[in-house]
């Protein structure tokens, strides 16, 4: 299920134009920030992106906890 997940999930990001991905990314990174911010978390797990598999670029997200 998991393998199955990942393959549909990194084909609907190829389908995005680069505008929608971008666009899709800051919300969602500003999404996060709000979250973090909103529950004052102190531990925050944050995969690094494999760019290769269109995934967001999380260093907004680090800096922000750094």
């Amino acid at each position: 299920k998991k393998d199955t997940a990942r393959k549909i999930y990194l084909k609907k990001r190829q389908e995005l134009s680069s505008s929608e991905f971008e666009e899709n990314s800051s919300r969602l990174i500003q999404n996060t920030i709000e979250h973090i911010k909103k529950y004052e978390l102190k531990c925050v797990h944050c995969f690094l992106p494999i760019h290769k598999m269109d995934e967001i670029n999380t260093a907004p997200i680090i800096q922000y906890c750094w």
